[in-house]
């Protein structure tokens, strides 16, 4: 029997984030099944008055009006069984692929609320710019989830947002999960040198994860015993702004995170912004490692608070937190969890298991509360 058909319509995503390293994972699992189609929004060409000309008319996030018209094209001469929209910035084309193609049952996979996500974002910036950006995403997202037919989420907190924002729940909720990428120290392929000892943050440079620096610089690194290294594509553009702090070294964009995650005597991520799921979470708790980190770093994880990581919410609790860890580089008990509950093989029976039914009619329902 021939495979099902899917077009996956996301984002060009370029940098290795936690977006694209989850929309890479995603792919994966569903390549090993279907028939994937996988469109990329084009971006915009030209100055930035066409970006922001695309944006009067409800296209943000890379998609044009060309973008459109050629997933149409696409609609319209093959046999798609199913579509799924990466991310719920693009609800003005799901409702207008509705109106064309009412029979084909279309998923929208949210990595964040963008609601809430966003207007983070103007409320740190403070620039007309971002908040008119959000409320062109506000809208597209809303009509994402009136058009759907089914929606997914990443974690419990989202689930209630949307909820609050928009009045639907979603019909599934599958955390962050990623390809068991595993390097113990003896299959690293070069050597450098790092400290004995040392905390390690990892993730690009974004305003979550600067905020986040900035906070721990100025509150936490003083008064700590032991190193902690910056690694995340970025923030090398920002090690004169904290040269002068101490126990912080940038070390910014690297070829591999391997080394220094099996390296690091734990890991460090304050957090306190976002939406979704942390990505570097996931990876840490892959390298079996101790984290110690703000409740937002481990929203939608099943971290056993003292027992695989350690919750801290004020700059007091990172101090005594990194000051007083005696334990192992590396905790299986911490590992196993990553296998058990986030690594690719788990979740591809469960994503299959949607997209059938949908296929085959058995949830071809709008969501509902």
């Amino acid at each position: 029997m021939d495979k099902y058909s899917i077009l996956f319509i996301s984002p060009h995503l370029t940098n290795k984030t936690g977006g694209r390293i989850l929309t890479d994972n995603i792919v994966t699992v569903l390549r090993n099944t279907f028939n994937v189609i996988y469109y990329q929004f084009s971006g915009y060409s030209g100055s930035s008055l066409n970006k922001a000309l695309h944006a009067t008319i409800g296209y943000t996030h890379g998609a044009t009006l060309k973008d459109f018209h050629s997933i149409i094209r696409i609609l319209n001469s093959k046999k798609i069984d199913i579509i799924i929209f990466n991310h719920s910035y693009y609800g003005n084309i799901v409702s207008e692929i509705k109106k064309k193609h009412k029979n084909i049952p279309i998923i929208t996979y949210f990595h964040n609320v963008e609601y809430n996500f966003h207007y983070d974002i103007v409320k740190k910036t403070k620039k007309i710019s971002n908040w008119l950006i959000w409320k062109i995403i506000a809208k597209n997202e809303r009509l994402s989830v009136a058009h759907s037919n089914y929606l997914i989420g990443l974690n419990q907190r989202d689930n209630i947002v949307l909820e609050k924002t928009y009045g639907k729940t979603f019909n599934d909720i599958i955390p962050m999960f990623l390809s068991d990428n595993y390097k113990d120290c003896e299959k690293v392929d070069y050597i450098f040198q790092l400290p004995k000892k040392f905390g390690l943050f990892v993730g690009s440079l974004f305003y979550a994860n600067y905020f986040g620096i900035k906070w721990f610089s100025e509150n936490v690194c003083p008064y700590i015993n032991v190193p902690i290294l910056v690694v995340g594509k970025g923030f090398e553009r920002l090690k004169e702004e904290f040269q002068n702090t101490p126990n912080l070294s940038i070390i910014g964009e690297v070829p591999d995170l391997a080394p220094y995650y099996n390296y690091a005597t734990f890991i460090v991520s304050p957090i306190f912004d976002g939406s979704g799921m942390k990505t570097k979470t996931a990876e840490a708790l892959m390298y079996g490692k101790w984290i110690i980190g703000t409740s937002e770093a481990f929203e939608g994880y099943k971290i056993i608070n003292g027992i695989t990581g350690l919750f801290c919410d004020s700059k007091e609790d990172f101090i005594t937190a990194i000051n007083n860890y005696k334990g192992e580089r590396y905790i299986p008990s911490v590992r196993q969890l990553f296998k058990a509950n986030y690594s690719l093989d788990v979740i591809t029976e469960r994503l299959n298991s949607i997209i059938l039914k949908l296929i085959n009619n058995e949830s071809f329902i709008a969501p509902s509360k």
